[in-house]
């Protein structure tokens, strides 16, 4: 295993060193086994005949753990981490008069920094530099008629997006013709994250269909709390007020990452 630790936290603690503790692979929760320092601060941790589930934490001087909840790993495998260990909150900038040629238009735009933004500068924020990486896939979401669309174009265009939020998807437009084209779909995505919801107060024109369509992604094999979920919000209406309360969910679900830091 290799990771990354910032300078920054590291000089904080003069002669600070990295180390880890948790279970398997010979690892132990009360006492860090040491990484070795390279180039770039980069240490890595050699885990020798590690096989199986592996849980960790980082450490400086075995005394101050990373942020976050622990990383999960399967052995033998090499794997980057980002750590970092004393910001707890985030900040933002706002990029004044920024200009997208995509809307034709100039606004100011608000950028969220996590709390490792600036702890732990080896790790790679694509907000800083205002590009993406576009060879790795996107996400879709949308509400309503706009969640409708959201299904259909992940469902078509696997190769452009890894997952897709639909909240309350209009997916009884046009006498249900998406859910039938996803049923009769034989070639349909290998891979794809579905977080689809509805609530139990808008009415059986609009729970029906997404309870249809649960029903036939789990025939197609998709498994409920793996690559989907679906959510019956009980009492939720059809609008803004109830979707919000549902994004956090449905980001958590298509986000998730064993090896992430939490915030």
């Amino acid at each position: 295993m290799s990771m990354h630790a910032g300078s920054r936290a590291l000089s904080r603690i003069a002669g600070a060193w990295i180390s880890l503790r948790g279970s398997g692979a010979g690892l132990r929760e009360n006492t860090g086994a040491p990484c070795t320092r390279g180039e770039a601060d980069v240490w890595t941790c050699n885990l020798d005949r590690a096989e199986g589930e592996v849980t960790f934490k980082a450490w400086i001087d075995d005394s101050i753990d990373a942020r976050g909840t622990p990383w999960q790993v399967t052995a033998p495998s090499d794997i980057d981490i980002y750590p970092f260990f004393f910001e707890t909150e985030g900040d933002y900038e706002i990029l004044e008069d920024f200009s997208s040629t995509i809307l034709g238009n100039t606004r100011d735009v608000a950028v969220y920094l996590p709390p490792s933004y600036d702890e732990n500068t080896a790790k790679h924020y694509p907000i800083r530099s205002y590009r993406v990486d576009e060879q790795a896939p996107g996400f879709l979401g949308g509400t309503s008629l706009a969640g409708l669309v959201a299904i259909y174009g992940a469902w078509t265009r696997p190769q452009e997006f890894a997952g897709v939020a639909a909240l309350s998807p209009s997916l009884w437009w046009d006498d249900q013709v998406v859910v039938d084209q996803i049923e009769a779909d034989e070639n349909g995505p290998e891979a794809l994250r579905i977080y689809l919801d509805s609530g139990s107060s808008e009415g059986a024109g609009t729970t029906g269909p997404v309870a249809a369509l649960k029903q036939v992604l789990l025939a197609k094999g998709w498994m409920q709390g793996q690559d989907l979920l679906h959510v019956s919000a009980q009492g939720h209406q059809h609008n803004e007020t109830w979707w919000k309360l549902r994004i956090p969910a449905a980001l958590t679900f298509l986000l998730r990452d064993p090896f992430r830091v939490q915030p």
